[in-house]
């Protein structure tokens, strides 16, 4: 049987540098590159299986991957002509499992998981928590995410992935409305940081959802019980699992303790996080509900008056987020790019050494697996002074 990165390279000049990303249970994850004649090189991950066996879950997955085509903060299937990107050369005598190929966007940030690590290790050389304003921006992304999951856009895949728009709902959905429960969203390695935009993200990048392995909608089920969690819904499912998310970043579940051990937490997130996690589904909050009060958050709470009394409240302002997601979400590759259309853009007069340090990350970053599916370009320990580099960054956002 052919390997997966025979099938891809015997497609030259279209597909090169395929790479393995990582194997887990739902299956194979490759980078590959896509060269096409005028266009700019992209760069995707392939996902595959070994098992002839899989190969219907793996079809299913598509289904579903594909259902979400459309919505911003899930990972979007790649379209070529309008039709799912596939290579050229599979043969008639290839296995089941070396014709199919779930092809996605490679998304560039850190995952969920390295977020929290570097957020951690942040807070323990400097004594400063996660912005209040990070989390609600967190919180606002995983709430799209399940809107997106609670109304699939079926977006007809002849129309171009830049229709991609943020998710909506008129109204909650009802139990037989069709419906997607992702399944995986507490694996914080399926919860990737994205792209920086002009609008809803202009300081913290989107969190998009990947690997709809798991994944099952109402054409199977129609409500989750599971670990004692009930819900009448997917979607109450999905806002239950989102709710877990957002404890743990905070780094706590249930604790009555709360403001003595999380003195800088707000006590609205608190709040409504924990109406998000009730075991009863009956009980919690439809998720309209939930995203008109993190989007409010995030619309009113834009600086440090929003959170009087609070240790960190001076840390909350735009160029103190902007510094911590510099320093925690961006990958070193991206910052680079970011910073070169700021400093061609007229921004004011572009740092030079801030090149020093962001080349120094790149040459001791390494492309690294974010779980089974994706792949994360996390900076890792630089040659550069920690504290020229937060100089150089302090100096460049206040340019």
């Amino acid at each position: 049987m052919r390997t997966v990165e025979q099938v891809f390279t015997s497609d030259s000049p279209r597909f090169r540098d395929v790479r393995l990303l990582g194997k887990g249970a739902n299956g194979t994850a490759h980078r590959i590159k896509e060269i096409r004649a005028g266009e700019v090189e992209r760069n995707y991950v392939v996902k595959s299986v070994e098992r002839e066996a899989d190969v219907e879950k793996l079809n299913k997955e598509i289904q579903l991957s594909t259902n979400m085509y459309g919505a911003m903060h899930s990972s979007q299937v790649i379209v070529r002509g309008g039709e799912l990107l596939a290579p050229n050369s599979v043969l008639e005598d290839d296995p089941p499992q070396r014709r199919i190929y779930h092809i996605t966007e490679l998304i560039q940030n850190v995952s969920l998981e390295e977020f929290l690590e570097k957020a951690v290790e942040r807070q323990i050389h400097t004594g400063v928590p996660i912005p209040n304003r990070v989390l609600w921006m967190i919180f606002l992304c995983l709430v799209r995410m399940i809107m997106g999951m609670a109304r699939p856009p079926k977006t007809p895949l002849n129309q171009s992935p830049a229709s991609c728009r943020l998710e909506v709902l008129e109204k909650d959905p009802a139990p037989t409305d069709y419906q997607i429960y992702h399944g995986d969203l507490e694996d914080f390695n399926n919860l990737i940081f994205g792209d920086i935009d002009l609008e809803e993200h202009r300081l913290m990048p989107i969190l998009k959802a990947i690997d709809f392995g798991r994944a099952v909608d109402t054409n199977e089920k129609t409500s989750i019980v599971l670990n004692g969690m009930t819900a009448p819904t997917l979607t109450s499912g999905n806002l239950y699992h989102i709710g877990r998310v957002m404890q743990g970043i905070i780094g706590h579940r249930d604790n009555p303790d709360w403001r003595i051990l999380f003195p800088n937490l707000d006590e609205d997130l608190y709040t409504l996080v924990q109406r998000c996690v009730v075991a009863d589904g009956s009980k919690r909050p439809s998720v309209i509900e939930v995203f008109n009060q993190v989007n409010n958050a995030v619309a009113t709470k834009t600086g440090p008056d929003s959170f009087p009394g609070k240790p960190n409240r001076d840390g909350e302002t735009d160029f103190d987020i902007q510094l911590f997601v510099s320093e925690v979400v961006l990958s070193a590759e991206y910052r680079i790019a970011m910073y070169s259309i700021r400093a061609g853009a007229s921004y004011g007069t572009f740092e030079p050494s801030l090149y020093t340090i962001l080349e120094a990350d790149v040459e001791t970053s390494a492309v690294e697996t974010s779980g089974a599916e994706n792949a994360s370009i996390a900076s890792t320990t630089s040659t550069v002074d920690p504290r020229l580099r937060r100089r150089v960054l302090r100096e460049t956002f206040a340019s």
